[in-house]
């Protein structure tokens, strides 16, 4: 919010002075992103890694949260370049920690990949956790779900249930199709649910297609796991993954083009 200025003037007309008036106190607006989906390889992490990556590039704050102990690719992407925590989210006092490194960070958006299998596990703490945000949070952050999703059913039912158990405490979900199983015209049995229709119709979810990124391109930039960068990162660094000149061309056409259209409107629809 832009401050008002109070301007004095002189007798002769000049302005003698101006005086700043208080602006009001402003809280950051910060959200809490949970990127879900309930099985292990469907892309949750690298939709996070996408999602993160095209936030910090547009100037958003985001402090990430890595809660997949078993395979941290996460924090080994944005350790160094974010604030980041390991937390495990299957032990009684995880989403302890989670309240206390959200308000270590208030000035700063916290996007959260889960680890495969968490549902059930997560039910209860997650609600004392939603509790929490909407009493102890200035500006009681909202909780936005990214559900990442292949083509079986079981990701669409995983959704159903999870919704049904959480759903009011979750203010809007975003749907990944991740193209790496197939274009987008094969994820009918989600583009048909009645749960699509119903969610959209409110105007909680949003659909979006994530684009595989060729396989000659991840094989040389996650080949080895102390090297990761954020794909942003990478484009400036092709020499640090030995890219060959086609390859570099794909990185850049994949972060500047092929995701670009699909993290605006995210961003959009999330108040970013």
């Amino acid at each position: 919010m832009a401050k008002a200025n109070t301007v004095k003037v002189d007798e002769e007309g000049g302005v003698a002075a101006a005086v700043m008036a208080a602006a009001p106190t402003t809280t950051f607006d910060q959200r809490v992103f949970l990127f879900h989906g309930d099985k292990g390889g469907v892309g949750k992490s690298f939709s996070h890694h996408v999602f993160v990556d095209s936030a910090l590039a547009a100037g958003v704050p985001m402090a990430v949260i890595e809660a997949d102990t078993r395979n941290p690719d996460v924090i080994r992407v944005f350790e160094g370049v974010t604030d980041c925590q390991m937390i495990n989210l299957r032990r009684d006092d995880g989403w302890m920690d989670v309240i206390d490194f959200i308000k270590a960070h208030p000035d700063q958006h916290i996007a959260i990949s889960l680890p495969a299998g968490i549902g059930e596990a997560m039910q209860k703490e997650f609600v004392d956790f939603c509790r929490f945000l909407k009493l102890k949070v200035p500006g009681k952050p909202e909780v936005v779900m990214f559900w990442t999703i292949n083509l079986f059913a079981d990701s669409v039912n995983l959704l159903y249930d999870t919704y049904k158990a959480l759903g009011e405490h979750v203010s809007k979900i975003v749907v990944v199709r991740n193209l790496i199983f197939g274009d987008p015209s094969m994820f009918f049995l989600w583009d048909e649910s009645p749960l699509k229709a119903d969610l959209e119709l409110r105007g909680v979810a949003l659909t979006i297609s994530l684009p595989a990124l060729h396989l000659r391109v991840t094989s040389k930039l996650f080949a080895d796991p102390t090297g990761v960068m954020p794909l942003s990162r990478a484009v400036q660094n092709p020499q640090a993954f030995n890219l060959l000149p086609s390859e570099q061309f794909k990185l850049e056409t994949y972060v500047n083009f092929d995701v670009k259209d699909s993290m605006k409107a995210v961003q959009k629809f999330v108040g970013l």
